[in-house]
């Protein structure tokens, strides 16, 4: 796993590790939370931009299946339940996610 982070643009790109021909494109998006159905709409907003992308990523990487993940971080350091879904789902540690809130809280503005 390759986590990347910058004042701008925080990546984080997951690709296979083992010979599952599996791989994944995740991409976190920091966002002010508006209403209860975000995360899902960031996620399938996301699926849109990179599934044309695939067989690329596919070839690149001789894999068979490769699945997009977007993940909605909120403005304010919020985790939604789908991005802890997605943690669980590939036994990432709490930390990252506590070092992800952190790292939000930092970069963003202070509105007050």
């Amino acid at each position: 796993m390759k986590i990347e982070f910058t004042v701008h643009k925080a990546n984080l790109y997951v690709m296979p590790c083992n010979d599952t021909k599996q791989g994944i494109i995740v991409d976190p998006t920091i966002r002010f939370e508006v209403e209860c159905h975000q995360s899902a709409e960031v996620h399938l907003e996301k699926k849109s931009i990179y599934e044309p992308t695939l067989n690329y990523f596919k070839l690149k990487y001789a894999l068979i299946h490769v699945e997009v993940f977007g993940l909605l971080i909120g403005a304010r350091g919020t985790i939604p339940a789908f991005f802890e879904e997605f943690r669980r789902q590939f036994t990432l540690p709490t930390s990252l996610r506590d070092d992800i809130v952190i790292i939000v809280l930092k970069i963003l503005p202070n509105p007050n």
